[in-house]
């Protein structure tokens, strides 16, 4: 028996429907032909995290505890409560403020660590401060925290929208306490002497988020296990991001590099195996209005995963989180023979889903 494959591809899709720049003559007839022949259904929006701890039925449900487990210095045990409090610059555009995260600007490992050490000695009343990326920050809490807020994936490149739940009010307290602190840093001082934006404040989110969804008999039969509650023994999962490695290593998953192409997949795969694969490369081009690198990354993925996808015989379940809604595609070999069901572009299929 072949192995089998969840992918998860977030931003999928561009979008915004109506931008032809990004969709015109976009020559992807491979993703075409799996989501017009596979079984396609669309849910509710939800951020790739989220979807990604949906994949599997363990009970941890601190993102930020687990991404902190799947970075390269982590300790074997985390004790605590977590929050991911990763650095972001807001700004104002057209009079509102919009979140970038560090990953559209440089941030140095230097500067990173200065601006934690400063952190943590003026706001050690609150926690401890760590940095193991210039990029992804943490705080591990001093007192357990009654708050809710989306991933940095939800927020960024949007319009600002502070979270009402539980103590909101108390961390909206401590992010005007940082921000007016950061301002004055000298490591933001010399960032906007360069013309560089300033780490001016954090995102914080990642804590406790509860029991998962759960869907009705009919929205569960025929499905995989992903939705549906339920969990595949994944064999494998394969990528590089923390929150993903650090969720293997809670279920006790092997976890392998990002991977390169559906052949390298097929070639470690033992028979009758089931693996998860990340595919990201479409997220920070969508995230940022990239329409250029989100076409090279999408033609990328044609070539490498969905051509040969469609050509195989391997069995999957393709996973992406959308703004059009959280989609879902069931692939079987024998679906290429449903000629009746004839593709459409990625354009038209967007606009459809817009509506």
């Amino acid at each position: 028996m072949p192995c089998s494959l969840t992918l998860l591809v977030p931003q999928l899709l561009w979008p915004e429907p109506q931008d032809a720049q990004a969709w015109e003559s976009l020559p992807a007839p491979a993703l075409e032909r799996l989501l017009a022949r596979g079984q396609l259904l669309r849910q509710e929006s939800r951020a790739w995290e989220d979807a990604l701890l949906d994949c599997l039925s363990e009970p941890e449900r601190s993102p930020a505890r687990l991404r902190r487990s799947g970075e390269a210095d982590s300790p074997s045990e985390l004790d605590g409560c977590w929050l991911c409090a990763d650095p972001v610059h807001l700004k104002f555009h057209h009079e509102r403020v919009v979140l970038a995260d560090s990953s559209a600007f440089p941030l140095a490992s230097e500067e990173s660590a200065a601006l934690i050490d400063a952190l943590n000695r003026e706001f050690g009343d609150l926690g401890r401060f760590e940095a193991p990326h210039p990029q992804r920050w943490y705080l591990q809490l001093n007192t357990a925290l009654d708050y809710t807020a989306p991933p940095l994936s939800a927020v960024t490149g949007r319009t600002l929208e502070f979270p009402e739940n539980g103590d909101a009010s108390r961390v909206k307290r401590w992010l005007n306490e940082i921000q007016m602190f950061l301002h004055a840093h000298p490591v933001n001082q010399a960032r906007e002497t360069r013309g560089q934006p300033p780490v001016n404040s954090l995102w914080l989110w990642g804590g406790e988020t509860g029991v998962r969804p759960r869907f009705s008999p009919e929205e569960n039969r025929g499905l995989t296990p992903v939705f549906c509650g339920l969990s595949p023994v994944f064999s494998g999962i394969w990528s590089n991001q923390p929150l993903a490695i650090g969720l293997a290593r809670a279920a006790n998953i092997p976890q392998h590099p990002d991977a390169i192409d559906l052949g390298n997949v097929l070639a470690k795969a033992a028979p009758g195996s089931h693996h998860l694969v990340v595919l990201d490369s479409l997220l920070m081009p969508a995230l940022y209005e990239d329409s250029t690198g989100w076409r090279e990354a999408l033609l990328a993925l044609e070539a490498r995963w969905f051509a040969p996808l469609a050509a195989g015989k391997a069995r999957a379940t393709l996973i992406a989180p959308t703004r059009y809604g959280l989609l879902r595609c069931d692939w079987e070999p024998l679906a290429r023979c449903k000629f009746w069901r004839r593709p459409q572009p990625l354009a038209a299929l967007a606009r459809s889903l817009a509506q």
